[in-house]
């Protein structure tokens, strides 16, 4: 088994357990203005009604990024709910 390096992880996260409350302007708010990370795009994903799904997804600018949004965020408590990174 290999050891993982920077190459192999992606910018874009996958962002769980979210509020049906939450709006991508929250992720935002979250991730480029607590973190000071920078967001290329967000995500969250709902269903053939427009319904939240309670997922979504963040690409930042690099994976170096990624990696320091995971530290930060995974089990931060936004609209109510521990996200998941």
């Amino acid at each position: 088994m290999s050891a993982t390096n920077q190459s192999d992880i992606s910018s874009t996260l996958f962002v769980g357990d979210l509020s049906a409350s939450c709006s991508e302007q929250n992720l935002l708010e979250i991730f480029k203005g607590h973190c000071g990370l920078h967001v290329k795009s967000i995500r969250i994903m709902k269903s053939r009604k427009q319904l939240p799904l309670g997922y979504g997804f963040v690409t930042l600018g690099s994976a170096e990024e990624a990696i320091r949004a995971m530290a930060l965020l995974d089990g931060f408590l936004l609209c109510g709910r521990k996200m998941r990174i």
